[in-house]
């Protein structure tokens, strides 16, 4: 799906988009592994996520 679109809810983020984004940013802060290989779909996804709301997501300390 991801391939086709931006975000699970479509063009937009919906709650499916926020909820997945968290458990994947929980993993993200907690853990210094990279969890995403880059140029898959999911991936890119979660770097959109992180741009959400002004780059909020992405402020926050990783491992």
């Amino acid at each position: 799906m991801l391939k086709f679109q931006p975000f699970l809810g479509g063009q937009g983020p919906l709650f499916a988009d926020y909820i997945l984004f968290g458990a994947l940013q929980w993993a993200r802060v907690v853990s210094p592994k990279p969890l995403l290989v880059a140029g898959d779909p999911v991936h890119d996804w979660f770097e959109r996520c992180l741009e959400l709301h002004g780059g909020r997501g992405r402020m926050v300390q990783a491992a």
